[in-house]
């Protein structure tokens, strides 16, 4: 009978660990992850004592086996170690379709995932056959997903499912899974950053906005000592993506840093209707394809293109179509190669009128310049204004006249 597991964070008795590993596997253990027997039982008390005192964490097996499996994973790095089964917690609370167990799958009945046992080095060889796989019975609902995949592992994955049936195909979604990020200003732990750059982007950092290994981890910490001291600040996002996006816009001067995270939190706080977002009316905006994010130039940055010309000015408020935009460099600025190589934003203004133009007041316009830009720490690399029709030159040479002397350089207007 396998083991029962209990799952109280804070159980009567922790069990006592004792290793079944033989020899030739613990002198592997040492050397590749760091684990010895004078380092094992204070990681493991470390952990325990971390999910104990969770306030998040309601329930969570404590047994060493449990444990070890992250332990060991993260090398024996407890901090490391703890936010990976924060992850794995989260994982299963919001998608619990992936860890409910259906004993009549066929995919467990007609043994289609198959454990082989160990190979000559003790690791286990798993066979999956696929291309066994009835896409008339693998239903449609059932969706193979595969996530946080490498540029480099994209091509050689997608060639794979090429194998495998149409139907099935259509079933596979690749991508990378979104991180739950968190607003405690003063969080259970602090994440251990880990730079996704490819090397030729870390180049740029480092000659463009002095960035570099010896810089980066100092500035952070800075940042957040000065989040948690600030007596305004309530909430605010303490993960690396978001706190380097004001670091690398202002080339690692922290001062600078601290100031444009206190004019951001405070515009949130005094302007929320250009920051709220409604799902329903983002849903046919984005139908509409008012904004559309068309990948990355040969330098690697993004380019957005914005239909100014196709809102509707009596359906979408200023404050709606700010809400878009935001959408759009919200769900593409955690990409750390955005932050160093900037933004091209294409503005198409085909199609505006007097109604588009009524509705933008001076302040209105003011502030949808300096949410879209400055709030919004995106490096802004070129602006093109394109098919601007000769009403609206005059209101593009103002709108150009609001904005910092740096950016109207970088400014390309083409009159139709």
């Amino acid at each position: 009978m396998a083991p029962f597991f209990s799952v109280e964070k804070i159980p009567a008795t922790y069990d006592q660990y004792q290793t079944t590993l033989e020899p030739k596997y613990l002198e592997r253990a040492r050397i590749e992850i760091n684990e010895e027997s004078f380092r094992r039982e204070p990681a493991i008390a470390r952990m325990r004592e971390s999910i104990a005192k969770h306030p998040q964490i309601e329930r969570c097996r404590t047994d060493t086996i449990f444990l070890l499996r992250f332990l060991r994973y993260r090398k024996f790095n407890v901090e490391a170690a703890c936010e990976a089964l924060e992850k794995y917690l989260t994982a299963l609370q919001v998608s619990r379709e992936f860890f409910n167990v259906d004993l009549d799958n066929p995919i467990i009945k007609e043994c289609l995932c198959v454990p082989l046992g160990p190979k000559s080095d003790g690791s286990l060889v798993f066979l999956m056959r696929l291309g066994s796989v009835d896409p008339a019975t693998f239903l449609p609902e059932k969706v193979i997903h595969i996530v946080r995949l490498s540029k480099l592992a994209t091509p050689v994955v997608e060639l794979c499912l090429k194998a495998l049936p149409v139907k099935l195909q259509q079933r596979v979604k690749l991508g990378v899974m979104a991180p739950i990020l968190r607003v405690e200003k003063k969080p259970a732990r602090e994440e251990v950053y880990q730079t996704s750059l490819e090397p030729k982007y870390q180049l740029i950092a480092r000659d463009e906005l002095h960035e570099d290994e010896y810089s980066r981890d100092p500035a952070l910490a800075q940042l957040r000592e000065f989040i948690v001291k600030h007596p305004q600040i309530k909430q605010c996002r303490m993960d690396s993506a978001f706190l380097l996006r004001f670091l690398r816009n202002r080339k690692f001067n922290v001062t600078a840093a601290c100031d444009a995270i206190v004019r951001y939190l405070t515009m949130k706080t005094l302007h929320p209707e250009f920051f709220k977002f409604d799902p329903l009316h983002l849903n046919k905006l984005i139908g509409e394809h008012l904004v559309v994010p068309l990948g990355q130039d040969a330098e690697g940055r993004l380019v957005l293109l914005i239909r100014y010309g196709q809102f509707n000015p009596e359906e979408h408020s200023p404050e709606r179509q700010v809400n878009m935009i935001g959408l759009a460099i919200e769900t593409h600025f955690d990409n750390e190669q955005y932050q160093v190589t900037g933004i091209v934003v294409v503005i198409d203004m085909l199609g505006i009128s007097l109604a588009h133009l009524a509705v933008l007041t001076v302040p209105k316009l003011k502030v949808m310049t300096t949410i879209t830009g400055e709030m919004k720490m995106v490096r802004i690399k070129k602006v093109h204004l394109l098919r601007v029709p000769t009403l609206a030159a005059k209101l593009a040479e103002f709108w150009i006249s609001t904005t910092p002397a740096k950016l109207q350089q970088r400014m390309k207007v083409i009159i139709c």
